[in-house]
């Protein structure tokens, strides 16, 4: 910046390699911050950070008139602010997100066949209170109602919830 003989003030601060630089940083640290909202692991917001702060100081060297550093030091926070309030308005208008916008309430992820019940099997694992169990050859997951049961117990299917069939003892049902 010069000033005339005649009073008036010559911005060259653009034409200058070094106020290239601050602006090739700026840019980039705003666009690191901008990505962050879409990207979120914390590094990209942390890395354009570092290199806004990195434009103002290497403005700041550059630049001996405090006044000019300041205002630099406020746009820069505007700017920050603005790409915030534009990548939350981006989130909020996009409406195909990743994330759910619904409740997921009353949401199983599998279920235990409900024909199960009444058939008997054995005990593939000791059942304390869980284990495996087999039904027609196939192996489920169970949970024993009456305690511990043994391997090689005979048992017999009175539920289930979830993955899980509940199972009591084949004899405790006789008795």
């Amino acid at each position: 910046m010069k000033i005339e003989a005649d009073g008036r003030l010559h911005f060259d601060l653009l034409l200058k390699s070094e106020y290239m630089i601050v602006a090739i940083l700026a840019f980039l640290g705003l666009a690191l911050i901008y990505l962050e909202f879409f990207l979120p692991t914390g590094l990209s917001a942390v890395f354009g950070a570092i290199v806004l702060i990195g434009s103002v100081v290497y403005f700041s060297v550059n630049t001996p008139e405090l006044f000019f550093v300041l205002i630099y030091v406020v746009s820069m926070l505007i700017m920050v602010f603005m790409i915030c309030k534009l990548a939350l308005w981006q989130i909020e208008r996009k409406k195909n997100s990743l994330y759910l916008d619904q409740d997921q309430e009353g949401f199983q992820a599998s279920f235990f066949d409900k024909t199960l019940i009444g058939k008997t099997g054995v005990c593939l694992s000791d059942l304390k209170p869980s284990g495996h169990i087999s039904l027609d050859s196939e192996s489920y997951q169970a949970v024993s109602k009456a305690g511990y049961l043994s391997k090689g117990t005979s048992i017999i299917v009175i539920g289930g919830q979830g993955a899980y069939v509940f199972v009591q003892s084949h004899t405790q049902e006789k008795t």
